[in-house]
Parts: structure tokens; C-alpha cells; sequence
């Protein structure tokens, strides 16, 4: 055999075994676009809820200005202020001064306790 042939075989096996453990090892490494496919939907069940709770909180103050409380405020009565309130949200709660409305999407839930309340990522 050639001295030639010799470095042609061995620097080709070297390529092979560098490919087969670099090929090996992004195999058992996490795929980050894996992991953000798997996200999106939950990412948008948050953004939706939020969206739909925001419509509902507008639909409690117009509930308040027209009644002078939010004594016997319920969900069907906020869906009759606002038609974009979304399915998912419901009025947990409510007295003469304040509410508890809770918006759920898919896998995600938020809540607010009204009127000064802020989102949490939790039912009422």
C-alpha cells in the first residue's frame, strides 16, 4: 500500500468517527425549538385568558356605573355588556364594592379581584 492511500483511509476514518460523535451528541442534547414548539400553546392559553379577562373587568364597570354596585353582577349579565367576554370567564364572586372574576383558556387560568385588583395566574 502507498503512503498516499494510507493518509486518504486514515484521515476518512477520522471524519467518519468525528461525524458519528458529533451526529451522537446533538441527539442527547435538548432541541431547543422542540422546547418553544411545546410552549406556544400554553403561551397563547395566558394571552388569551388575559385578553378575555380584560373584556370582562370593562364589562364590570360598566355594570357598576349603571347598577351603582356590583351586587348581583354574573356572568350572563357581563356577556350582555360585552359580547367579546369570552366562555371561560365566569364571576366567581361579587358585593356591593368589589368582585372576583376568573378567566380560563385551555390549561390557563387567571383572576382578578376587582375594581383595584391586578392578573394573578390563579383562579379566584
Amino acid at each position: 500500500m502507498r503512503i498516499s492511500t494510507f493518509f486518504i483511509l486514515l484521515f476518512a476514518a477520522i471524519a467518519v468517527g468525528a461525524g458519528a460523535y458529533f451526529v451522537g451528541h446533538s441527539v442527547l442534547q435538548s432541541s431547543d425549538s422542540l422546547n418553544t414548539v411545546a410552549t406556544e400553546p400554553a403561551q397563547a392559553a395566558n394571552v388569551s385568558a388575559e385578553a378575555n379577562l380584560t373584556a370582562a373587568v370593562s364589562a364590570a364597570a360598566s355594570y357598576r356605573f349603571d347598577n351603582g354596585s356590583y351586587s348581583g353582577m354574573t356572568t350572563s349579565k357581563l356577556h350582555g355588556y360585552d359580547k367579546s367576554v369570552g366562555s371561560g370567564v365566569s364571576v366567581k364572586s361579587a358585593s356591593p364594592t368589589g368582585y372576583c372574576i376568573q378567566s380560563s383558556v385551555a390549561s390557563a387560568t387567571f383572576s382578578i379581584e376587582g375594581p383595584d385588583g391586578t392578573f394573578v395566574a390563579h383562579g379566584c
